[in-house]
């Protein structure tokens, strides 16, 4: 005889208790290796770095040094499909494990036929050292470390800071056999020291910690190795992020490359991803109606051939975004546009003085962009003639 269930009844309190712990019991049973033999292949260090496009690039220079002392050849870089490109061209006699896993992670229970694939993956090679180059990991990002096998791991223990939000709340921690412990920031001014980001001064920890030498910024700072920057003549702007939050109004962008169009007349390349095709032919409208000309778009290009028109370009105006990194590693003349969400923690950097990042300063930084204004002031009270200024002066700096 079948008997029905009673129903799951009790307060909302308990009910998402048991559900947390449902969970947590999930990701315990998804940690442990796989059983059983199989063969293994081995490498003196695997270097994880399953992030997005910009994030990789800023760890470029650090996994340069890291691959100096190992051996690109007997090296593994574990990265995210969106980075994969990028990484196979910058460190090509490396192995690579590329990994489905989206780059900012996610809830595990929505990911697990990736997780699972990605878990026959990573079971599969061993390395005498593991190097974690993601300081803000989530329970997927654990996951997958926890498959991979190595006599010695090192990694960073972020003291959360202000900005950190749910979703790299863990319940599942990965400990590492050589921690650093770094303190979160404690103000703007702390935030951002000189040359490096939050994230190159973690960087840079790391691998002093990992070489057992004292690594220099010129070492962390970002740089490409295959692709050579070259003196174009034609302006590259990027004006959408990965979030409509991080983004400058459409009007005051459009008025900021009217503005310089008048001062410097030079080509625009209108760049974007696929999946903002709409709004940058909207802005193309926009520029034309304005007597804007000549203008290029550039929407589905591959990570390579981007990057390959980064360099070729004279200046750069962008948001933060990827399109900031990569110029910054170019040392291009940029203006990048920088809310104050996280401010501090992945920009502003520079390699030189061509490189400016504007923000309207603001008392809520690091709001995890949990903007509590009718419109995030820190990116919209930039003055459009504050961005000419500034393109204008970095472009004359450039010319002399």
């Amino acid at each position: 005889m079948v008997h029905a269930l009673p129903p799951v009844t009790g307060h909302p309190v308990h009910l998402l208790i048991m559900f947390n712990w449902s969970k947590i019991f999930a990701l315990r049973i998804l940690s442990r290796p796989r059983r059983g033999k199989r063969t293994r292949q081995r490498y003196r260090t695997v270097i994880f770095k399953v992030d997005a496009i910009g994030d990789f690039v800023i760890a470029l220079s650090v996994i340069r040094c890291l691959i100096r002392k190992y051996g690109e050849e007997h090296c593994c870089l574990v990265v995210s499909s969106v980075a994969a490109e990028l990484a196979a061209r910058e460190f090509p006699a490396a192995h690579h494990v590329v990994v489905a896993v989206p780059p900012y992670g996610g809830l595990v229970h929505h990911m697990l036929p990736q997780l699972l694939r990605d878990r026959r993956t990573l079971s599969a090679i061993e390395g005498d050292h593991l190097v974690s180059l993601r300081h803000q990991r989530s329970d997927c990002h654990n996951l997958l470390l926890s498959w991979i096998r190595a006599g010695r791991t090192y990694g960073l223990e972020d003291h959360q800071p202000v900005w950190m939000n749910s979703y790299t709340r863990t319940r599942l921690n990965y400990s590492f056999t050589d921690t650093i412990m770094v303190p979160p920031p404690n103000t703007k001014s702390d935030a951002a020291d000189g040359a490096l980001c939050r994230e190159l001064q973690l960087h840079k920890a790391l691998a002093t910690r990992v070489l057992g030498r004292e690594i220099t910024t010129e070492e962390i700072i970002p740089s490409f190795a295959s692709v050579q920057p070259t003196s174009g003549e034609v302006l590259l702007a990027a004006p959408f992020s990965g979030d409509p939050i991080k983004d400058y109004p459409q009007e005051q962008f459009v008025r900021c490359l009217v503005a310089i169009h008048a001062e410097t007349p030079l080509p625009i390349l209108l760049a974007g991803s696929p999946s903002q095709h709409d709004a940058l032919h909207s802005m193309f409208a926009a520029l034309e109606r304005k007597g804007v000309m000549p203008i290029e778009l550039c929407g589905d290009l591959s990570v390579a051939d981007y990057v390959e028109r980064v360099a070729e370009a004279k200046a750069v105006l962008t948001m933060d975004s990827s399109t900031a990194h990569i110029a910054a590693a170019f040392d291009k003349p940029t203006v990048a546009i920088l809310g104050g969400g996280h401010y501090g923690q992945f920009a502003p950097w520079h390699r030189s003085g061509c490189q400016v990042w504007l923000t309207h300063s603001m008392d809520c930084f690091q709001c995890d962009w949990h903007c509590m204004h009718p419109e995030p002031y820190c990116i919209t009270r930039i003055e459009p003639a504050d961005v000419c200024r500034t393109m204008k002066r970095l472009l004359q700096g450039r010319e002399k």
